[in-house]
């Protein structure tokens, strides 16, 4: 015990060090803009006098930054020092905020001018410096709470040509140490899980009760955490606002060479599905009390495996940088697929071989997408300053004009090719008709905890990509294949609803009901709407939470005695009927039935695409319709009491009232997607600035439109 005291000690000893020697991590960044796309280009500079300069940018104490702006009288406020480290005499002709009216960067009311009065432009001798001051006065409620941006200046040391400087606004108050690294904490708490595990693995030191128990810590604490993000989260921010629309961002360089940063943040397109891998995770870790060691698998390995693979969904849906995004995908698939190799079970193995191929292929799709990507990005800034070539960072890829470079690749449009391999990549994850065999595989195979993760939260991360990188950084592309992505959504609808009613076992029939309506965030994303979009999104959450229920409640199912088929369900409902209905409950609200939560989702991703796809949509929808009903009638087959009492065993009531740890691990799901039925407006309002931002991305606003809307909010040039 004392060896695992002292491992704890240190592992947290060490991350508090790491957070604290590393102010990047509290002094959040603005994603880097590419020179060119600043206002008011300047003249020529004026020549050098009196022998070469040279300009350099650091932060009050001669750091390389980037700036953190301290509050004071109201406002913030911060200063970089402008150093000419040449004999000759430098003009600086321009001190500029990075943005415009057209594309706001900031909030409002940043100024950024020289301390002794020069405005925006000055002169400075040789070996000598002088000093720039950065204000920030914010609205007296302002939407956000922290700031992120650049200063960019100009000046007569053509060889230098235009330097930045990052500053940051962190946040401030009682929580704002927590609330500046509350997704660093996310990632870290189910890291720090997989780290223990594998370390008592290597030691053989004998201690899974409390690594259980660390366990359900470490998922508990994610929870809390999320709660913190939800309260602090405002749903109404949009791109307009600034700091890309993006909340609780993190941001400090990794490998500046490359042009690899850590860079994490949330917005409406992504906070709910960190809430999700928060809940699904604590209820995974409850259930998990199921899972035991046998001749193959060993509960070190297990759980070292589960914090791996809650890091690495986490990590997906948070990441603002490529690498990180790209790396954190292949942690998650490798986890899982490690997870079936961990079984004993030949048929585990079978199902490890095809997720491996699976989740590498998706991988090296995905891979080499990101490397097209970044290969032809423009010129940019990281978020301390340093100017690199290429940028991996999503928000400035976001403004890159693909088509106006006239690429090509595989002798077809670069913009149709790298979406098609992007497309390939979400959709072996999703996944979608005919690729749900390896998925069902592994879920039903792996330990129930595993599967209800993978069935709630893993499915949801291509859909996301398609989202975040798809929709985000090839808007044309998306629009060129909107119809495919609605006839797809059709056909996983209409496959995974069939598979579901021919299955013998219980777990595969749930598996199968669950994928086949992922067809349905297809559908609304291919509506290109903000109805669909919206629906969409609240699709994903709500399906995410009752799969979860219902999956969870199969591991209880699993442990009794029986093969798991149709008659085991029944005999199961004799012994806790409540279980049970609760089971049936949620495998129907998947399929979004009426007065269900999964119905607010359904309901608004079909009227969002119906306009554009009227065809394609109604084949939805009847295709829904006639697989919920044939769900139903299999339900009510398994659930329908043919026994007399007299012929019920000892065993068919034995333990009814017993109240499950799987119970008690779905009932804040159960509560949730409850609220979710009766009062859904409270979700669509957490999404609906990020639903604004990729609606005005894949659907952009006419000339009418352009001309009636308001003044953008965000910052001015200096």
């Amino acid at each position: 015990m004392s060896r695992v005291v002292r491992l704890l000690a240190l592992l947290l000893a060490c991350a508090a060090l790491v957070l604290a020697a590393r102010p990047s991590l509290a002094q959040l960044g603005s994603t880097p803009p590419g020179p060119r796309r600043f206002p008011h280009t300047p003249s020529t500079p004026p020549p050098a006098s009196g022998g070469p300069v040279h300009i350099r940018v650091t932060d009050a104490d001669g750091q390389r930054g980037p700036v953190t702006l301290v509050p004071r009288s109201g406002g913030y406020i911060g200063e970089l020092v402008v150093w000419n480290d040449g004999p000759g005499l430098m003009t600086v002709s321009r001190v500029a905020l990075r943005g415009d009216d057209d594309d706001p960067r900031l909030p409002s009311h940043f100024t950024a001018r020289f301390s002794d009065g020069g405005g925006g432009s000055g002169v400075i001798p040789g070996r000598s410096s002088k000093r720039i001051t950065i204000t920030w006065i914010p609205d007296r409620e302002p939407k956000l709470h922290q700031a992120l941006g650049h200063v960019v200046l100009t000046s007569n040391d053509e060889a230098s040509g235009e330097v930045a400087m990052g500053f940051v606004v962190p946040q401030t108050g009682a929580m704002g140490f927590l609330t500046s690294h509350l997704l660093t904490l996310l990632l870290l708490l189910p890291f720090l899980v997989a780290v223990v595990a594998f370390a008592m693995r290597v030691t053989d030191y004998a201690g899974e009760e409390k690594l259980r128990g660390l366990t359900l810590l470490s998922t508990g604490g994610m929870c809390l955490l999320a709660i913190v993000l939800y309260q602090g989260f405002d749903g109404s921010v949009t791109r307009g606002d600034g700091n890309e629309g993006f909340q609780f961002v993190e941001r400090s360089v990794l490998a500046s060479s490359v042009g690899v940063e850590y860079y994490v943040g949330v917005d409406g397109a992504n906070v709910a599905f960190v809430l999700l891998t928060a809940l699904v995770g604590f209820a995974g870790a409850i259930a998990a009390h199921r899972v035991t060691a046998d001749a193959g698998r060993r509960l070190t390995t297990f759980y070292g495996l589960y914090g791996l693979l809650l890091t690495g969904t986490m990590g997906v849906f948070v990441s603002l940088d490529l690498v990180l995004f790209t790396g954190s995908w292949a942690v998650m698939l490798g986890a899982l697929t490690l997870l079936l190799f961990a079984g004993a079970a030949v048929t585990s193995r079978s199902a490890a071989r095809k997720a491996a191929l699976a989740s590498a292929l998706s991988t090296a799709l995905l891979a080499f997408a990101v490397g097209a990507l970044y290969l032809h990005s423009d010129p940019n800034y990281l978020g301390d300053g340093t100017r690199v070539a290429h940028t991996f960072a999503l928000p400035e890829l976001m403004r890159v004009a693909w088509n106006a470079k006239h690429l090509t690749l595989f002798g077809v449009s670069w913009v149709k090719a790298v979406w098609t391999l992007l497309f390939l990549a979400f959709a072996i994850a999703i996944p979608l008709a005919p690729l749900q065999r390896w998925f069902v595989d592994a879920v039903v195979l792996a330990p129930s905890p595993v599967g209800a993760v993978a069935l709630a939260v893993v499915s949801k991360v291509g859909v996301y990509g398609l989202l975040r990188v798809s929709f985000g950084l090839l808007p044309d592309g998306s629009r060129w294949a909107a119809t495919t992505l609605v006839a797809a959504g059709v056909l996983t609808i209409v496959v995974g609803g069939l598979l579901a009613v021919l299955q013998a076992d219980v777990a595969r029939m749930v598996a199968y009901a669950a994928v086949g309506q992922m067809g349905v965030c297809l559908v609304g994303l291919g509506g290109m709407t903000r109805e669909g979009i919206a629906g969409c999104l609240v699709q994903a959450f709500s399906h995410g939470v009752v799969v979860a229920i219902a999956f969870v409640l199969v591991g209880a199912l699993r442990s009794e005695p029986g093969t798991g088929d149709h008659a085991s369900l029944r005999r199961f409902f004799r012994k806790r009927p409540f279980h049970a209905t609760v089971l049936g409950v949620a495998l129907l609200a998947s399929t979004g039935l009426p007065g269900l939560p999964g119905f607010w989702g359904v309901a608004a991703a079909l009227v969002g695409a119906f306009p554009v796809q009227r065809a394609l949509v109604t084949t939805a929808a009847l295709a829904g319709a006639v697989s919920a009903a044939m769900l139903f009638r299999t339900l009510h087959g398994a659930f329908r009491d043919d026994a007399s009492p007299g012929e019920r065993t000892e065993d068919d009531t034995a333990g009814e009232p017993r109240v499950s740890r799987e119970l008690v691990a779905v009932l804040p799901l159960l509560a949730l997607s409850v609220a979710l039925g009766c009062f859904p407006a409270p979700l669509f309002t957490l999404l609906q600035g990020g639903v604004s931002d990729l609606n005005q991305l894949v659907n952009p606003p006419g000339p009418d439109e352009i001309a009636r809307a308001p003044a953008p909010s965000g910052a001015h040039p200096g």
